[in-house]
């Protein structure tokens, strides 16, 4: 009995253009794209793992979902870029990259991370203090139906408003040609509405009002917002108590001339006056507030202030959608209003701009 030994079989396997298991461009929001790409694999490690009733999804299948979609819609507008890649092994970060010159790609070092996905790498890597996301954002194509989808969810999660935010808030995860662009498209298509006056809440069947005090740093230009109950001095007190244990004893208070202030700014006069400062010596470096009041009849004196009034009816209004909210709903639609508008970029940031973000009010308070 003789061996014989066969020749060496090598199987090759050839498929065209991977398509997307849903139909991304019959979705009109984000959100539930997401969670319909990650029932996907909900169902298929559950039919793999012969698991029933498990319909919960988990933050594993949504950041699968999310890879998948984004590795879609890049194999869709960047194939030659991607195969061109492919061929050169360009799979580890401190290769360079190798793409045609007359790519749209050339200039922004793309590369493939853990998950198959395309990054681009700049001047920023060797950063400790950014996070990864935010040194190496993801490309994404503009013409593409899920960067709008993308966008759009940006759009609303900052309440329709603050542009400079949202293209901020953006430029921390993703890169986008040509974003201001589309930023202006999708918001000439909202419609939106303004806010004005007291607010009514609901206690029980009856209804009452509440006011906002809003306090802005003039040199940060941060804002604290905090729910009055009336529209009177010991209500403003209250207030301001709160915001100084909160952020700290102002020494100076610039507000418009309402009665309210005025009448504040006298009885906290005479208040200090009772006070021993021997006592008090140990917490406050000094007493005394001082206040400076608009002249009668000038709005137009508080101008630093009466933007960021308007900023917050809005954001306040979109945060509320129509509803008439109890005490403790206020308060938290103000908290989310507060960090939008501190949200907000304090310089102009250009688009093909090295820096990684900009500068916000927020980061004068969440130091991480």
């Amino acid at each position: 009995m003789t061996s014989k030994i066969l020749p060496k079989e090598e199987i090759v396997t050839t498929h065209n253009n991977e398509e997307c298991l849903i139909k991304i461009g019959n979705f009109s929001n984000y959100n539930k794209l997401l969670r319909t790409m990650g029932y996907v694999y909900k169902v298929m490690d559950n039919s793999r793992n012969q698991i029933k009733g498990n319909d919960v999804l988990t933050a594993d299948e949504l950041k699968r979902a999310r890879a998948y979609l984004i590795k879609v819609v890049q194999r869709e507008f960047y194939l030659e870029e991607i195969k061109s890649l492919q061929l050169n092994s360009i799979g580890i970060e401190n290769l360079q990259p190798s793409v045609k010159r007359s790519s749209s790609l050339f200039k922004l070092s793309p590369y493939f991370d853990a998950d198959g996905i395309l990054r681009l790498r700049g001047r920023i890597d060797a950063s400790n203090s950014i996070s990864f996301e935010t040194k190496k954002p993801i490309i994404l194509p503009r013409d593409s139906h899920l960067t709008a989808l993308i966008i759009q969810d940006f759009h609303k999660v900052f309440n329709h408003r603050n542009h400079a935010t949202v293209f901020n808030e953006i430029r921390q995860k993703y890169y986008i040609p040509k974003l201001r662009r589309m930023l202006n498209k999708i918001r000439s298509k909202c419609q939106t509405l303004d806010y004005f006056g007291p607010i009514n809440i609901t206690i029980g069947r009856r209804t009452e009002k509440r006011w906002r005090s809003l306090f802005t740093c003039l040199t940060i230009r941060a804002v604290h917002l905090k729910v009055a109950h009336k529209l009177d001095h010991d209500s403003f007190i209250m207030c301001l108590q709160y915001f100084m244990n909160r952020r700290g004893r102002p020494r100076h208070i610039y507000c418009d001339r309402g009665t309210n202030f005025v009448a504040s700014e006298r009885v906290l006069r005479e208040k200090l006056r009772k006070i021993n400062p021997k006592l008090i010596a140990n917490h406050f470096v000094s007493p005394e507030i001082s206040f400076h009041f608009n002249p009668p009849l000038s709005p137009h004196m508080g101008g630093s202030w009466e933007h960021l009034v308007k900023s917050v009816k809005i954001a306040l209004y979109d945060a509320l959608a129509g509803k008439t909210p109890t005490d403790s709903l206020l308060q938290s639609c103000l908290v989310a209003a507060e960090n939008t508008v501190n949200s907000r970029p304090l310089t102009y940031l250009p688009l093909d701009s090295e820096q990684s973000e900009a500068l916000t009010p927020n980061h004068f308070f969440k130091v991480f």
